[in-house]
């Protein structure tokens, strides 16, 4: 496959960036490995070879494909919707392909009174939107087992979002990451929506892009261009000719660097003063990230008996229906990253002991899901065993006795 892009190593049935060097056994991650602790040049780090990268295509490829599954799956929701409407159904404007808790159960409660037509109609909607989760649940999944990734949007290049990854994540100076940027065979142009993927450890670097869920893959844009290299008659080919100008024109000047060396002395407060912005810039990301990272760790909980539960209208019980959710307000938040137990306090909530707790949504399954221990007792523990699934759903905790 190689043999037919000489040019262009990066280019498999997805694109994959290779080595320039002689191919070096590819080492083991190392997680204890800080790249700010690299003195500045000292880094030694080997480009992964074609083999090296190739044997982490697979799974990127299949998490490109889950995602344009999702992104059918969505559009079939939508064009459900639409026929429904079309069919005289009534829905709030809101409800979109992504429903939430409180929009599944409208569209359960529909159903019952709905002509035949019009209920495989939301049948079909809710059933679409299950698999849409169990599909969100493989990403995680595969996303655990891969490296970082980015996708593209318009107007992004592969150079920039490795350095900003490089220097933005990893801390690296800005001279180490373009040494290492300047290795790498580089895709270009990216459409919207190309997964580029990084990998980083010790004592390797590679980076290489897939589909993810844009129109095209990498392999078919570089076999448009070699087909036609003259095709450039639009505003986008001909900016990105000029691009791949500028990017050549920039690897033959940074050879002449190692010349310049010598006049650092008079070039180091430029230097100094640069360095102070850079940190500035550094500490506001890392402050950002934090804060991303926290929100994106919290599940938001509220736990109460059936009886106080029942008349705050959180929850609400028929013999048809049995219990269910009816609001969302009051909740609780909690950070799963510091803590994936529940304390359960009989006496808190108006009882002498705990024997019977329920999640609700339904979606939670125990021993899967959560685990709860101490029942029959005053004080009981719900242990949270997929915080993933956690994180996506408010979920209350119904005690009774």
């Amino acid at each position: 496959m190689f043999r037919r892009f000489p040019v262009l190593l990066c280019v498999l049935p997805l694109a994959l960036a290779s080595c320039k060097d002689e191919p070096k056994a590819m080492p083991q991650p190392n997680p204890a490995f800080d790249p700010s602790s690299k003195e500045e040049g000292q880094i030694r780090t080997s480009i992964l070879t074609d083999e090296q990268v190739e044997s982490l295509a697979p799974m990127s490829a299949e998490l490109d494909g889950v995602h344009r599954e999702i992104k059918t799956k969505q559009e079939g929701v939508s064009g459900l919707i639409k026929t429904y409407q079309a069919k005289g159904g009534q829905l709030p404007p809101d409800l979109g392909a992504d429903l939430t808790i409180d929009q599944r159960e409208l569209l359960t409660e529909k159903i019952e009174n709905e002509p035949r037509s019009r209920a495989i109609l939301l049948r079909r909607i809710l059933e679409t939107d299950t698999e849409i989760s169990d599909l969100k649940f493989n990403i995680l999944k595969l996303q655990s087992q891969l490296p970082h990734f980015v996708t593209a949007k318009e107007g992004d290049r592969h150079d920039r979002i490795m350095m900003d990854y490089l220097v933005g994540e990893l801390r690296l100076s800005a001279k180490q990451a373009w040494d290492l940027v300047y290795q790498a065979d580089l895709q270009q142009p990216l459409l919207a929506g190309f997964n580029v993927w990084i990998r980083y450890d010790d004592n390797s670097f590679g980076t290489w892009v897939t589909q993810g869920t844009a129109a095209a893959s990498p392999e078919e844009i570089q076999e448009r261009i070699l087909q036609d290299p003259g095709a450039g008659s639009s505003r986008r080919e001909a900016a990105t000719a000029k691009i791949v100008y500028i990017e050549r024109r920039a690897k033959d000047l940074s050879r002449d660097v190692a010349l310049l060396e010598s006049k650092r002395d008079e070039l180091q407060q430029q230097v100094d003063e640069l360095s102070a912005e850079e940190d500035a810039i550094l500490a506001q990301l890392s402050a950002v990230k934090a804060s991303l990272a926290s929100a994106e760790n919290t599940t938001r909980y509220l736990v109460g008996s059936k009886k106080q539960l029942k008349d705050k209208g959180i929850i609400s019980t028929s013999f048809f229906k049995g219990m269910r959710m009816k609001s969302l307000e009051g909740f609780e938040f909690m950070d799963l990253g510091e803590s994936n137990e529940v304390l359960l306090d009989s006496s808190a909530y108006g009882l002498s002991k705990v024997k019977k707790v329920t999640l609700l949504p339904k979606v939670f399954q125990q021993g899967t899901d959560y685990e709860l221990h101490g029942l029959e007792g005053k004080t009981a523990r719900l242990s949270i065993l997929n915080p993933d699934k956690f994180r996506q759903f408010k979920f209350v905790v119904v005690l009774e006795q």
